[in-house]
């Protein structure tokens, strides 16, 4: 069996030394999101832990920006329960 490659990390660049700030892709973000992925499902789809991402969601952009993905995936659901209610 082969070992899944994690996907690559972006760093932010660091004038003061030391490790750079690891990009949260946005646009990522939302779109797991939307599909209701759990906080550890997209950690790992971004190639962070959970921990870094919650510390994230700190930044009241990165919140918005989750749950209002979280938001628009449960309209999408229930739109779908929706029309199948309508088909029956």
């Amino acid at each position: 069996m082969t070992k899944r490659k994690s996907p690559p990390v972006k760093l932010e660049d660091k004038a003061t030394g030391g490790r750079g700030r690891v990009f949260i892709d946005p646009g990522i973000l939302r779109g797991l999101a939307e599909i209701q992925c759990t906080v550890e499902e997209a950690a790992s789809v971004l190639g962070v832990s959970k921990r870094l991402l919650l510390r994230r969601f700190e930044d009241a952009d990165i919140k918005e920006i989750w749950e209002s993905g979280q938001a628009v995936g449960k309209v999408a659901v229930r739109r779908q329960m929706y029309r199948h209610m309508k088909m029956a």
